[in-house]
């Protein structure tokens, strides 16, 4: 699988999105703070701006309703005099003084009566009355009604609501100036702190991914490439990643020393085999020189019967001479003799064959052993392979845990999510790379099965003939013990036609035993014959059974030869 596109590629792209959407949101959020602060200082401005007009209103009327009391009371203390002594000029005149003073409207004198005795009451909009008693010695002997115009406490309360517009005015774009100015900064240091972050995370996130990717070749080439198995991942950190490092350093370890051994247990099988093959070849050698012993014995044996035959023949006509029945006897003695050496030969050859089925067996139970342990090993491994598979299972669940709590994080776990998605990827390559060595190892098991049932099958045949070899030898004991008979029955008949002591009817039941004896060991050395082809199929079908074991582990080695250990 080739990479397209980096992961820091990715996540720098995802980083710097994330941070200008940040960036602008912080703009955005600093507008509308700065607004909503702006509009809740201006409203806070304006309560304060209308509170003070309310309190300086009614400072205002306090200070009418206290300047009217005063104005009234101050012309009840100055009328008193004049009312007392009704002196109504004098009251007229301070009526019309009372005039002139700022705000006042008019200004009544009442007697005891109520009557006006000075002045006069005008009724208009916005003037208000205050009424004081004229006092004289703590008696009431009259009042006055001061009328107060007060239109000048609504033209100072529209003079303040201009200026508290005006100030308000001030302030809203003194407001909007520095609601620009704010907003402008804030967005220079997002964009400065953005930058920063962005540069951390992928310094960061190149930290992080370096050793994913030498993690991600090394599986790569595991799975697809030359199988080396002499690399080894650099471990800087002690973080998961680091951790994953390091059980992968181990495994490959661990995998290195368990493909060298199952290498050398290959070459020793195949060498083993090899030599099985090349013994198999030389027993197949020895038999053929014993089947050929043989057929010279067979020879041997009949020109042995047509002498016995002559010589009963003799016997019976007795017209020959005593010289021409112990010649004949003579040639029948060293016709035995000569059948008795190649019998020994014969024998002697049956035992190096049995040495040498005895040295094949041995091989043979060795190679099975191997195989065994090759087996064993080939199983270690699949054990291996398991827990390989495990642990990318592990780190699959490991990076969807890590996902989902990026998820949790939102925007800022975006990064840390494709990193999980970077892990996972690395873990379906690693359970990927463990299927494809599984299927490996289970061609092995399975020629180390095939290579066990083949020796087996081998012992079997093996033992098949060491049973058939010692019948063999049991035969040729046999036929040596008749020979030695024969041999003994020759010399009798040979005394017998030198001294031609003995009558015809014991010279003809001597001829009969040695004809009888002789068709004995043809029979028997018939069935050696037959007993040595027997042998050699069994070894043609050893040779082929190690030959196809000697390609089974060269295929083996061949599989095994694209690692690199």
């Amino acid at each position: 699988m080739k990479v397209t596109r980096s992961i820091v590629a990715k996540l720098g792209l995802l980083a710097a999105a994330g941070l200008v959407v940040l960036a602008f949101s912080l703009a955005l959020l600093a507008q509308r703070g700065v607004g909503r602060l702006a509009d809740t200082v201006e409203a806070v401005a304006v309560r304060m701006l209308n509170d003070d007009i309310e309190n300086k209103n009614a400072n205002d009327e306090r200070s009418a309703e206290g300047y009217g009391a005063a104005m009234s009371g101050y012309l009840a203390s100055i009328s008193a005099t004049p009312l007392w002594d009704f002196n109504e000029e004098s009251l007229k005149d301070y009526a019309k003084d009372m005039l002139s003073v700022p705000n006042v409207a008019y200004a009544v004198i009442m007697g005891p009566d109520g009557g006006a005795m000075a002045g006069e009451r005008i009724e208009r909009e916005g003037v208000r009355p205050f009424v004081a008693d004229i006092m004289r010695d703590g008696k009431k002997i009259g009042s006055v009604e001061v009328g107060l115009d007060t239109t000048y406490l609504a033209d100072l309360t529209r003079a303040s609501e201009r200026t508290r517009d005006q100030l308000i005015a001030t302030f809203s774009s003194e407001a909007a100036a520095d609601e620009s100015t704010i907003v402008r900064h804030i967005a220079l240091m997002a964009a400065g702190l953005a930058t920063l972050v962005l540069a951390l995370n992928v310094v960061g996130l190149l930290r992080v991914v370096s050793p994913l990717r030498k993690m991600t070749d090394v599986v790569r080439d595991l799975g697809e490439g030359e199988g080396d198995l002499t690399v080894c991942i650099a471990v800087r950190t002690g973080d998961e990643v680091g951790c994953l490092g390091a059980s992968m350093n181990q495994f490959i370890e661990k995998l290195a020393l368990l493909v060298a051994d199952v290498v050398g247990i290959a070459r020793n099988v195949g060498g083993e085999a090899r030599t099985l093959s090349e013994l198999s070849e030389s027993s197949m050698n020895s038999i053929e020189q014993v089947n050929y012993a043989v057929q010279q014995i067979v020879s041997v044996s009949e020109s042995n019967a047509a002498a016995v035959e002559q010589t009963n023949a003799g016997i019976n006509e007795m017209a020959a001479t005593a010289l021409a029945v112990a010649q004949a006897a003579g040639q029948c003695v060293e016709s035995s003799a000569r059948t008795f050496g190649f019998t020994s030969d014969v024998a002697r050859r049956v035992e190096d064959m049995v040495g040498d089925i005895d040295a094949v067996n041995a091989k043979s139970q060795e190679n099975r052993a191997k195989m065994s342990a090759l087996a064993e090993a080939v199983k270690t491994v699949s054990g291996f392979v398991g827990a390989i598979t495990g642990f990318a299972d592990q780190t699959n669940l490991l990076a969807l845990n890590a996902a989902i709590e990026a998820a949790r994080a939102g925007e800022a776990g975006r990064g840390f999510a494709v990193v999980a998605d970077e892990v996972r990827k690395l873990a379906e390559e690693s359970n990927r790379a463990a299927m494809q060595i599984s299927k490996l190892m289970n061609d092995l098991s399975g020629y180390a099965g095939e290579s066990i049932k083949a020796t087996e099958e081998e012992e079997r045949t093996l033992r098949e003939m060491v049973d058939k070899t010692e019948i063999l030898k049991e035969t040729l004991g046999a036929s040596m013990k008749e020979l030695e008979s024969m041999d003994a029955e020759l010399k009798k008949v040979s005394d017998l036609a030198r001294n031609q002591s003995l009558s015809n009817i014991e010279m003809v039941e001597a001829v009969n035993s040695i004809s009888t004896g002789t068709s004995d060991i043809v029979d028997r050395i018939g069935g050696i014959s037959g007993s040595a082809q027997e042998a050699r199929m069994a070894f043609e079908s050893v040779t082929a059974q190690a030959n196809t074991l000697l390609d089974g582990m060269e295929e083996m080695e061949v599989k095994l030869g694209q690692f690199k250990i």
